[in-house]
């Protein structure tokens, strides 16, 4: 082949380059940025966040709800609720981060069953069907279901103090007091030594009905430590992992 021809060819592949790498840019500059969720401020200064659980792969990996990363938290929990509605409340992350999206400081975070399964057809608690004196109810959009037969129904004991109007949990792993009206409960996780009270707020404070116990759906992950998983049918599956 002739310079004079290799030039040409060469050329030839140049603009050929340049149009599909114009082409692919071009495309890049119409595609429409991820949509990011508006957190919703909450009165004590939180914010909280509604969307489906995922797990990014971007920067070492870390979940996402609605584009935001979640920092805190225990992974076990949000890999268990991977692909699931959820609601996430925390502080929204200020400092500097290595990572590309914003961050919120979770406190708690549950799935978001009210958003699916307004009226759930039945409970589970470790894949066995949960029997039921007392049923759960929706409360103003929140989920609550009875405290006591999820506790028993997982291997822990609870006992009720009439003059406090409170619940006291204990677990394998924790112990947990819930008292009628208030929206913070305490956790005391075992061989965890806590400087003050570790309080930990709630979707609704617990309420009575039909003399038992019922607490919001985020607190049975949150406070007592337990997984939820929704399957197709509406039935909600209670896990102590």
């Amino acid at each position: 082949m002739s310079m004079k021809r290799s030039l040409v060819a060469a050329a030839t592949a140049m603009s050929l380059l340049l149009t599909v790498a114009g082409t692919a840019l071009a495309e890049d500059v119409q595609k429409e940025p991820p949509v990011r969720a508006t957190p919703a401020a909450r009165a004590d200064g939180s914010i909280s966040l509604e969307g489906t659980l995922e797990y990014s792969e971007l920067e070492g990996g870390f979940y996402t709800v609605g584009g935001w990363g979640l920092m805190g938290g225990e992974e076990q929990v949000y890999k268990a609720m991977v692909g699931q509605k959820v609601l996430v409340t925390g502080k929204e992350f200020t400092s500097i981060s290595f990572r590309m999206v914003p961050q919120i400081e979770v406190d708690m975070v549950g799935m978001d069953v009210t958003a699916a399964y307004t009226e759930p057809v039945s409970f589970t608690v470790q894949g066995k069907m949960l029997k039921l004196d007392q049923g759960h109810v929706v409360e103003n959009g929140v989920l609550m279901l009875p405290l006591r037969a999820i506790v028993e129904a997982s291997g822990g004991s609870v006992e009720w103090d009439e003059k406090t109007q409170t619940v006291l949990v204990t677990m394998s792993d924790r112990t947990a007091a819930f008292t009628i009206g208030e929206a913070k409960a305490e956790m005391n996780e075992n061989g965890v030594y806590y400087l003050v009270r570790n309080m930990l707020p709630m979707t609704k404070a617990p309420m009575l009905r039909g003399g038992r116990t019922l607490i919001s759906a985020d607190a049975v992950t949150q406070i007592l430590g337990l997984t939820q998983r929704a399957d197709l049918d509406g039935t909600i599956d209670i896990i102590k992992q």
